[in-house]
């Protein structure tokens, strides 16, 4: 039963349901879209939502701001939390 939570916590993740849910759309959708469309949303939907991310986490964690993916000290949360701000300041 574990593994089946923590399974289902990681197919869920909210990382992974823009690009998810945006593949079933355009899979499902009775609409015709032109391929490229389709990738060049796709790979901009995937680059916002899991490779900036993923690479926000290897600059944090090889500069010692962050120990693991979880961030359980405080001060290891400040760090995303201020970039966030930077970015949606403007």
């Amino acid at each position: 039963m574990k593994f089946l939570i923590k399974s289902a916590s990681y197919i869920f993740h909210p990382l992974w349901m823009p690009f998810a849910g945006s593949l079933f759309y355009f899979l499902v959708t009775p609409r015709f879209f032109p391929l490229p469309l389709i990738q060049a949303k796709l790979l901009a939907i995937a680059i916002t939502t899991l490779f900036i991310p993923v690479v926000f986490y290897f600059l944090l964690k090889n500069l010692g701001k962050a120990e693991s993916v979880f961030l359980k000290d405080v001060n290891q949360r400040r760090w995303p939390l201020f970039f966030l701000q930077l970015t949606y300041r403007s």
